[in-house]
């Protein structure tokens, strides 16, 4: 992918994930995502200026690169990640906590199969 060419999610699924998710009560925040390959390397300041220069919402590590496999293949994508630890404007490690635990292994199969389910008449 070269270099500068923007890299998101499919506008249409993302819709019907919000759909989804906003259906089970449940809350959404959407922003873009920094994806860095290394972690701990989320300097506050850039963190900041990331946030304001572009609202950036999250750092992860993999949703970019699945993203610009699928506008290289033509295939739709969308992610929905957990939040887990906040970077700014404190850091707070939240990564092995309940609340993180329980959205991993229950909510979001239950957000992708409510999904799955409402994809038929989508």
């Amino acid at each position: 992918m070269p270099y500068g060419v923007e890299i998101s999610p499919s506008a249409d699924l993302v819709e019907k994930f919000v759909s989804v998710i906003r259906s089970l009560g449940r809350r959404v925040h959407m922003g873009r995502v920094w994806t860095i390959a290394t972690p701990y390397r989320e300097v506050l300041w850039k963190l900041r200026e990331y946030h304001e220069r572009w609202n950036v919402k999250c750092v992860e590590m993999e949703a970019g690169s699945v993203f610009a496999l699928c506008k290289y293949y033509g295939v739709e994508c969308a992610a929905v990640l957990v939040v887990s630890d906040k970077v700014y404007p404190r850091h707070i490690m939240a990564f092995h906590e309940k609340e993180v635990l329980e959205a991993q292994e229950k909510i979001i199969p239950e957000i992708v199969e409510k999904f799955l389910e409402r994809r038929q008449g989508f």
